[in-house]
């Protein structure tokens, strides 16, 4: 009977290392095993062999491979019982075997990637703790602290239950020590930095937890001691912008500690990286969205310079396009030297030439209006070059390209409206370009919303100060009856 077993089970443990070899980073392969059951066997092997280490370790490993970025194999995998199977492995072989904690590990993490489902299926059936508990057990391992990271970075990425269990059960102390022990390993910082990316997106308790435990070094230590791996630095800058966002104090400690420059840094190093470039700009974003300190702080060791060059070498890059803007409606808002900045460094003509070749994409319109909008709030030189280069048929383009999104509305209008203020070339470019027309039509499509209703009627009203034309045009379209509807709204919300 036992040497039965063990034949058996060597040849589970073959069969399953074979599937783990066929699907690695092989999507056909993957389909194929899929479709033909492949999941069923292995899983079939792992509760007969539960005893077996070795079985355990192969079949995890090669859920792990038929799952990564594979959709239908996820959902295979978690309705056919696989996140109970990877589990009893890790509870089975806790402590004696590094190998199975590993690689289960790993399979937690592409089993959870994009995939809310199974997040919330492992977060049930105590996945957490599992993860947590082979972090403790292994804590010289740095494959377990690898994949362990990776597999709460996956598990907590936009999923709030799972990042406030992963929180509270000490998730954080236990990422931030991982990457204390091993700092010199790329591995663990890439996915500690992960970790506490998705364990702190609009997350205020983690990310006190962050800071308080010292988070903001350790990332910053990452990014100085890995500098030329672009995939730390990607993490690194995604970690401190989930810091920041919404906390003015960490905003304020991650500018004093040095992470502008360090993302600066990570920038100029890895300038042909648009995943490293797309995080970067999206954490100079937060970093100086409502604090005037880091807005100085960027704009003074070159931040500007550095955000439209990446647009300049990108241009092709939808998400660089987006968080660039992003990042420079931030740095312009109420800042009149960095919108001198980017008006002079040539940074209406990037925006322009971004929503140009974007103008699908409904995430480029919105913060490139955005964008227009800050840098034009109260100046008039990038009044006058946003109006001669052509940015208010662009943003009038977008308006009607994208009807149906709200924020590409609300940008847009807010935009018109800083454009007409007190510029009466402006003024005659948007009438006469058909804006009346426009931003009533978006009062009528957008009708419950305040926000659009809101800077539409800011629009109308600086678009027909000191303007006849426009007056008449608002006028001869039934305007003064959506102004008075909005108006009567707004009341009964103030009032509800």
């Amino acid at each position: 009977m036992c040497a039965d077993y063990n034949t058996t089970a060597d040849m589970e443990e073959q069969a399953c290392g074979a599937l783990r070899c066929l699907s690695a980073n092989h999507a056909e392969n993957q389909t194929r095993i899929g479709e033909a059951g492949g999941v069923n066997l292995v899983l079939a092997a792992m509760r007969a062999y539960q005893r077996s280490a070795t079985v355990q370790e192969q079949a995890c490993g090669a859920l792990c491979c038929l799952s990564t970025n594979h959709a239908a194999n996820q959902t295979r995998i978690g309705e056919a019982g696989g996140v109970d199977a990877v589990l009893t492995a890790m509870r089975a072989h806790d402590t004696s075997n590094g190998g199975v904690q590993v690689k289960a590990c790993a399979a937690l993490r592409s089993l959870a990637a994009n995939h809310a489902a199974n997040q919330t299926r492992i977060g049930e059936a105590g996945g957490v703790n599992l993860v947590l508990s082979a972090m403790c057990a292994h804590d010289t391992n740095m494959g377990v602290q690898e994949q362990a990271c990776g597999a709460l970075c996956c598990l907590s990425a936009n999923h709030a239950a799972n990042q406030t269990s992963i929180g509270e059960a000490g998730g954080v102390t236990l990422v931030l020590r991982a990457m204390r022990a091993h700092d010199t390993s790329a591995g663990v910082q890439e996915q500690g930095c992960g970790a506490l990316e998705s364990l702190c997106e609009f997350h205020a308790e983690n990310q006190t937890r962050v800071i308080e435990s010292g988070g903001v070094a350790l990332v910053l230590a990452a990014m100085r001691t890995h500098k030329t791996n672009a995939t730390v630095q990607e993490h690194a800058c995604g970690a401190l912008r989930s810091l920041c966002v919404n906390l003015a104090a960490n905003q304020t400690r991650i500018g004093e500690a040095g992470g502008v420059d360090a993302v600066l840094a990570a920038m100029r190093t890895h300038g042909t990286s648009r995943g490293v470039l797309e995080k970067a700009c999206a954490a100079l974003c937060c970093f100086a969205a409502n604090h005037a300190a880091n807005k100085s702080r960027i704009g003074e060791v070159g931040g500007v310079d550095v955000v439209l060059w990446a647009m300049r070498a990108h241009d092709t890059s939808s998400g660089v396009q987006e968080q660039a803007c992003a990042a420079l409606c931030c740095l312009s808002a109420n800042h009149a030297e960095n919108q001198t900045r980017i008006g002079e460094a040539g940074g209406v003509d990037a925006v322009l030439r971004g929503m140009c070749a974007h103008d699908t994409s409904a995430g480029v319109q919105e913060q490139a209006c955005g964008a227009l909008c800050c840098f034009s709030t109260n100046h008039a030189a990038n009044q006058t070059r946003i109006g001669e280069a052509g940015g208010v048929t662009l943003v009038l383009s977008a308006m009607r390209a994208h009807d149906t999104s709200s924020g590409v509305q609300e940008k847009a209008c807010a935009a018109l409206c800083c454009f007409a203020a007190n510029h009466a070339a402006n003024k005659s470019r948007i009438g006469e370009a058909g804006g009346v027309d426009v931003v009533l039509s978006a009062m009528r499509a957008h009708k419950t919303n305040a926000s659009v209703q809101k800077q539409a009627c800011g629009a109308l009203q600086r678009m027909c100060v000191n303007h006849a034309a426009n007056k008449t045009r608002i006028v001869e379209v039934d305007g003064i009856d959506l102004v008075l509807l909005a108006a009567v709204r707004a009341h009964e919300r103030w009032h509800a």
